[in-house]
């Protein structure tokens, strides 16, 4: 049930139930499956009546009426935040499990917040590791460095239909975006779709005289 990737602690004052801690990521592209997996994670959870949160930031539109939910139809009950500053610390104690969706949303300042939850609980993190551009997201860069365990999920690579794609394409009218297109734009379906390494197509960056920078030198 997952217990093996959090560390158990004695309980306040060394006496009673010992106190899980610990930070899990689960990371991947679009359509990877994080959302259901964070579900599924949280469904076994709750079956030992320990108290869970679940987190995910407004910009999601993976929720609704109150519920995370995921592609395949599964839901959790979670809260909308904008800020990882809105989840407050009980002083009682206890354990507390603690599920923060769509990571990626968040500023990477808030990083130390979660470091300092999952002293104290057990902290679940799911998010997109990297954006269109093929470039990581500060957020996910942060806890993933940090995390006690991971779980890397891959999507089907919607071009060439084999497992395995780690990337995620921004479409607009049915090509790769630019790389100066803005790093957030909410949508599905209609503007993005998984890739492999292969089929992925890297936005190009140009400097202001349209020359492509980064480019590997051939020889």
């Amino acid at each position: 049930m997952h217990t093996a990737m959090f560390k158990a602690v004695p309980g306040p004052g060394g006496v009673g139930q010992p106190v899980y801690t610990g930070l899990h990521v689960i990371a991947g592209c679009m359509y990877s499956g994080k959302s259901e997996e964070l579900i599924r994670i949280l469904s076994l959870w709750k079956h030992t009546g320990i108290d869970i949160e679940v987190y995910t930031h407004g910009s999601s539109v993976q929720t609704g009426d109150g519920f995370l939910k995921s592609r395949a139809g599964t839901r959790f009950p979670a809260q909308l935040i904008s800020s990882l500053r809105e989840i407050k610390w009980r002083r009682n104690g206890g354990q507390r499990i603690i599920a923060i969706d769509e990571a990626q949303f968040f500023d990477e300042a808030e990083a130390p917040i979660i470091a300092a939850l999952a002293d104290r609980a057990l902290v679940i993190v799911a998010g997109l590791d990297t954006d269109f551009r093929g470039e990581p997201f500060q957020l996910m860069a942060a806890v993933l460095a940090m995390a006690d365990s991971v779980t890397k999920l891959s999507a089907v690579c919607a071009r060439c239909k084999t497992p395995g794609a780690t990337f995620t394409q921004r479409l607009i009218n049915g090509k790769p975006a630019p790389y100066e297109s803005p790093r957030f734009m909410p949508g599905d379906a209609d503007l993005y779709e998984p890739r492999c390494r292969r089929c992925y197509e890297r936005p190009p960056r140009v400097d202001d005289k349209n020359v492509r920078l980064f480019e590997l030198e051939e020889v």
